[in-house]
């Protein structure tokens, strides 16, 4: 069932196959505000090396960026619409951390903390990802992540990351 007020939450847009800045551009002006979800803030682009498994082939680089949002949809709801969303922009699961056209995952849901087998909030990895934690901090650097009860910009500033983690930043440019 919906919820009846809105929820500010976040997520993480991530690709590397494909015309992905495209896609994020339909996504953000487009496609969430048709399915009720409406953008508030957009991260700027960032391109970092693909995270892949131990011996598995050489993926191209990622585009990653983070969004807040503010839906009335559950946070099962708002998941269902975000995997529709991946699927409806080409996006096959073949393999974990394999390449892809379009990745959403949600990064926080209100203040909540939620562990169920279908969904984790906040996202377990959160604050271990530069390509997440560069994005997020530069939209939200004061949200004290729920379960955590620690703030973005601490997160991002105890990350050990290599300087050559994040290989390029664009402003995004969505009018948003």
């Amino acid at each position: 069932m919906a919820e009846s007020r809105s929820v500010r939450c976040f997520f993480a847009l991530g690709g590397n196959l494909g015309p992905v800045l495209d896609v994020f551009g339909s996504v953000l002006t487009d496609v969430l505000p048709s399915r009720g979800i409406s953008v508030e803030h957009v991260s700027s682009f960032y391109r970092t090396r693909a995270v892949t498994l131990e011996g598995a082939d050489v993926q191209p680089d990622y585009w990653n960026a983070v969004t807040q949002v503010s839906c009335r949809q559950s946070a099962q709801e708002l998941l269902a619409e975000l995997l529709a969303i991946e699927d409806q922009f080409g996006r096959t699961r073949t393999s974990r951390w394999g390449p892809r056209t379009l990745d959403l995952d949600l990064l926080g849901y209100g203040e909540c903390v939620i562990e169920s087998p279908a969904l984790r909030v906040p996202h377990p990895r959160l604050g271990e990802r530069a390509f997440v934690l560069a994005p997020l901090s530069e939209i939200a650097p004061g949200w004290v992540v729920p379960g955590i009860g620690v703030a973005v910009r601490t997160l991002w500033n105890r990350l050990d990351c290599a300087s050559d983690d994040i290989l390029e930043k664009r402003a995004a440019a969505l009018g948003v």
